[in-house]
């Protein structure tokens, strides 16, 4: 809430030359933007009380007998299945789909979802929210296992999460500068090996693993970020014009935090039933293979990206496009 007043402050010394003229005509989308909020709203609420009940019932689990089939009967009414969950999902996706059919019948919605349709950026934010369900998903288990398992407080398994955090501000500042030779299709491409290849150090990872261990698996997962989430919103921007440049990156941006936070959550959801089962350590094992297999998936979705390097263009497929637009000129393909 701070943090939201403060940018509705700092937002009136944005200087106006910065964002496109206002078109003639133009009216303000009050009631699309009600119904995109509160549907956005619900489903994350949603997505979070499922989350949070399946990470609740997988550490109620994991102490000692009594406390383990405590542990499973919260699961039975916890996670996706409680109604704190599933009633703010279903009433989030019907406001949702209400402002679907409402914004394809106005000129100028409050969010533009036609780019959605394109094959471009439809490709572009379906790798990223894989990128951003492999990426995540380990940052939101692994604090639960440090604690529920190793015995360790919620301070030190934050520090473990610091190191990943500075190599994710790295990644995404430098990647830029030192990946403009290469084309979108291998950055994106190398970015899911990454992470693949980091995924797979989860099945290290035991009760006495040390935390150093832990900090170093997070980090190496998280040099992707710079290569995959970066190219893809430059793959979804830069064939567009000016004022359709504000919708792209909302769209992109909700679509990787309403896709990831999903996939998030049924992660969390194996591993709960895992742990429940089979033990937390053999649960994080088992959501570290299915990580690794959506790497993979992306990884294969990658090479349908274009071979032009970072700064070219890309369209949407359609006839006149002919594939791609700005295809890269001889010499520029990797």
């Amino acid at each position: 809430m701070p943090a939201g007043a403060l940018a509705a402050v700092a937002v009136r010394y944005v200087p106006a030359g910065l964002a496109p003229g206002r078109q003639p005509g133009a009216r303000f989308d009050l009631p699309g933007l009600i119904l995109l909020t509160a549907g956005l709203t619900g489903l994350l609420l949603g997505v979070s009380q499922a989350g949070a009940g399946h990470a609740g019932a997988s550490q109620g689990g994991a102490s000692q007998a009594g406390a383990s089939q405590a542990g499973a009967g919260q699961g039975a009414s916890a996670g996706w299945a409680a109604p704190a969950a599933w009633v703010p999902l279903a009433a989030g996706a019907a406001l949702v789909a209400c402002y679907v059919g409402w914004a394809a019948r106005r000129d100028q919605p409050a969010l533009d979802l036609s780019l959605a349709r394109r094959r471009g950026p439809a490709l572009s934010m379906g790798l990223c929210a894989l990128a951003s369900v492999v990426t995540w998903a380990a940052v939101f288990l692994l604090p639960v296992f440090v604690q529920s398992v190793q015995g360790r407080s919620a301070l030190v398994a934050g520090l473990a999460m610091a190191p990943q955090g500075l190599i994710t501000g790295l990644s995404t500042a430098l990647a830029p500068r030192w990946l403009t030779g290469l084309t979108v299709r291998v950055t994106v491409l190398a970015g899911f090996a990454v992470l693949a290849v980091a995924s797979l150090g989860l099945l290290l990872i035991v009760a006495a693993t040390p935390l150093w261990l832990i900090a170093v698996i997070l980090a190496c997962r998280s040099v992707s970020v710079g290569l995959v989430i970066n190219p893809l919103l430059q793959a979804l921007v830069q064939p567009l014009r000016p004022d359709q440049l504000a919708d792209a990156t909302t769209l992109f941006n909700t679509w990787q935090r309403i896709a990831g936070s999903f996939g998030i959550g049924l992660v969390a959801a194996l591993y709960a039933t895992q742990a429940r089962t089979l033990g937390q350590v053999a649960a994080l094992h088992s959501a570290g293979l299915v990580l690794v297999a959506i790497a993979l998936a992306g990884a294969l979705g990658a090479l349908a990206l274009p071979a032009v390097r970072q700064g070219g263009v890309w369209g949407d497929g359609s006839p006149q496009d002919r594939g791609f637009r700005g295809v890269a000129p001889p010499g520029q393909h990797s």
